[in-house]
């Protein structure tokens, strides 16, 4: 005589097993995410890696996270192996991912190396014209404060200094 466990235990397990698997997943997902994202721009910036370790090493740290909680599951939980197949083959193929990206990481370095990528130079914003060119005058009164704005008739550039700056005081130094 066979003894039928009740349909929503076997549930229960399942569930428990994709909510102790969950938040390691998506933190491999999200790190080799972000790692890839940050390798691609690399490539096509043809500037070296920066961030992209801190997203492998974390997403390695995740996939150390998810072989410690499927370890840690007891073996009357295994009982039904096709109800926790799915999240098992979820979980195996995001550490094969991760190897994978590994891989992918250190080829970008090598080819990085290798082509002499350049580190990205902080590009200075070039001081815009001036378009208008007003003079601006307070009148005091006894209860109120008034601002007089006047256009100047003719728009003229303000010189500019040995650092190519405008200059306020009207000098070109």
């Amino acid at each position: 005589m066979e003894i039928r466990e009740p349909a929503g235990e076997k549930k229960h397990r399942t569930m428990h097993l994709v909510d102790l698997i969950q938040e390691p997943c998506k933190k491999i997902c999200s790190e080799s995410s972000k790692a890839l994202k940050a390798l691609s721009c690399s490539i096509k910036d043809m500037t070296p890696p920066s961030s992209v370790n801190l997203h492998v090493e974390n997403a390695r740290a995740a996939v150390e996270d998810l072989k410690t909680r499927l370890s840690h599951i007891p073996a009357s939980q295994h009982t039904d192996l096709l109800a926790i197949l799915p999240a098992a083959t979820v979980a195996s193929i995001l550490i094969e991912v991760v190897g994978k990206m590994e891989k992918v990481a250190e080829s970008v370095e090598e080819l990085s190396r290798g082509a002499g990528f350049k580190e990205k130079k902080e590009k200075l914003a070039k001081p815009s014209p001036i378009l208008h060119r007003s003079t601006v005058t307070p009148i005091c009164t006894d209860d109120e404060v008034v601002i007089d704005i006047s256009e100047v008739d003719q728009v003229k550039e303000l010189p500019r200094n040995q650092q190519g700056h405008h200059s306020l005081n009207g000098e070109g130094s």
